[in-house]
């Protein structure tokens, strides 16, 4: 029976960057100084296409394509707790950690939700 990857212990860095010291360029010592780096910044904050269902069957296979069509897709305010922007229930865990899952098996009953931006598109 074949695993999907998440399923995968061995898979753990899927279009994962390796870690790296933070370096912005400026162009001058003064801006530098001022740190004041924005027009070589780009902020991942707005809104983005969310889709939401139970389970993972049925699920978009190519949404990662850039032709693929997500105009029935809804917008989600990013940064933000997808259970608070209206889809399922906020989940609140207070003094106790929740149980860990099996990273051999992951049911399929729980809850996927793709998120995709296109580059270059400001809301």
């Amino acid at each position: 029976m074949a695993k999907f990857r998440w399923e995968d212990p061995s898979v753990y860095n899927v279009n994962k960057e390796d870690g790296h010291a933070l370096f912005l360029p400026y162009d001058s010592e003064a801006e530098a100084l001022a740190a004041e780096s924005e027009k070589y910044k780009q902020s991942l904050n707005g809104m983005w296409k969310f889709y939401w269902q139970m389970g993972i069957d049925n699920q978009p296979d190519a949404f990662i394509n850039k032709d693929f069509d997500d105009s029935d897709w809804d917008e989600i305010k990013v940064p933000s707790v997808w259970q608070t922007e209206g889809y399922s229930v906020p989940y609140y865990y207070a003094s106790t950690f929740p149980k860990a899952i099996s990273r051999s098996k992951i049911s399929k009953n729980k809850r996927t939700k793709p998120k995709r931006r296109r580059r270059g598109r400001k809301k």
